[in-house]
């Protein structure tokens, strides 16, 4: 069973999901840089050097997958959770009555990858992101749909 689901039983999921991949693009940028490298030393045979950014490029796909294994978040009919952690897990609720707004925030590169932020806008002034998710949009109206038309951006 879904660590989540078990988490919240007494809640009705509306939405759940993780970071897409396309959020570490930076961590992606700097493997490709690694494999070119890698590529280049095996072509040369410098066998060393192709064994240092071979592990070069696993410690950053490891650190992708682990970044986006990593976060969780989950958005039910009552609060919006963001899990973080691998054991020590943190969870940070954020109960549908202390939001106000909902937005979604786009760079220029996420428009071209495919993803952006959900930005969760407090009672208080504060806010809270939900980073990197796909879909940010479909996201929005979900969250929207649970606050009601009074507090809808």
């Amino acid at each position: 069973m879904d660590p989540d689901t078990m988490r919240h039983a007494h809640e009705v999921t509306r939405w759940s999901g993780q970071p897409a991949w396309s959020e570490y693009v930076f961590l992606w940028f700097i493997t490709l840089v690694f494999g070119v490298r890698t590529g280049l030393s095996v072509w040369w045979g410098q066998w060393g050097s192709t064994a240092i950014h071979g592990a070069g490029m696993a410690v950053f796909v490891g650190l992708a997958v682990f970044f986006r294994r990593t976060t969780r978040y989950t958005v039910t009919q009552e609060a919006i959770y963001r899990t973080t952690g691998l054991l020590g897990q943190r969870e940070d609720r954020l109960a549908m009555s202390e939001v106000k707004s909902v937005s979604v925030r786009l760079s220029r590169l996420d428009q071209l990858l495919g993803i952006g932020t959900v930005v969760v806008h407090r009672e208080d002034g504060t806010s809270e992101r939900l980073a990197g998710v796909s879909d940010p949009e479909v996201i929005q109206r979900k969250i929207e749909a649970l606050l009601g038309p009074a507090r809808r951006s």
